[in-house]
């Protein structure tokens, strides 16, 4: 069935298999009640959610210790590091400040401002993977633009859907162009022309970019 092999693959949205077109999932709930018990779509409603918040382009995080889900707001005060996170429901029961990684979720054991002290962690390899391996496609006049990018700001992963290359981040709220990767200048202005303006196609990136106040 093509729900099960979409969440097999630790996809969350469902495609019709003709024409590939998104299928919103109120919709397939209702398509999918009709031939499942309650049981077996509970069942599909949890793996759906869990496949969404394990994905890295939605930056949801879920503590390892209390599994509380997590959204980075820049509005509060971070660390050096802006993967070492406060999860503030391990704080409240434990009535001091309880930190976790962001990429490995485990709680922050080191000192280290750039590392968790945690031997499993792969740190940004995840995200770095797929920046290395998107797809790309053409924005405006420019082709070849890699389809995935780190907000150059905060790092969080951005799939670009449609429309024009400028985009506003909705985690930290930066103003940047998709294909050459500059943000707006001092004066909030667009260093790279309009919105189908051709400008260089920016690299892939190697490094997930760090939090710029």
């Amino acid at each position: 069935m093509m729900s099960s092999t979409t969440l097999q693959v630790g996809q969350w949205e469902f495609k019709c298999p003709g024409c590939s077109r998104k299928l919103d999932f109120i919709i397939m709930r209702d398509l999918l009640s009709s031939a499942m018990t309650a049981e077996e779509l509970e069942v599909v409603n949890r793996q759906v959610d869990a496949n969404y918040l394990r994905h890295p382009l939605n930056d949801v995080q879920q503590c390892g210790t209390c599994g509380t889900y997590s959204q980075r707001d820049f509005s509060k005060t971070w660390y050096d590091n802006i993967h070492r996170a406060v999860c503030y429901t391990c704080s409240k029961r434990a009535r001091h400040t309880v930190e976790f990684c962001w990429y490995c979720a485990q709680q922050w054991t080191s000192g280290n401002s750039k590392s968790c002290g945690n031997a499993s962690c792969q740190g940004p390899k995840p995200c770095l993977q797929i920046l290395a391996s998107c797809n790309t496609k053409t924005i405006g006049h420019v082709s070849g633009v890699p389809d995935t990018r780190a907000c150059p700001r905060c790092g969080v992963l951005i799939y670009h859907k449609a429309d024009c290359k400028h985009m506003d981040c909705t985690v930290c709220a930066c103003s940047f162009c998709f294909v050459c990767l500059k943000m707006k200048d001092a004066q909030g202005n667009w260093q790279c022309g309009e919105y189908d303006d051709p400008c260089p196609v920016a690299k892939r990136q190697t490094v997930i970019p760090e939090y710029l106040r």
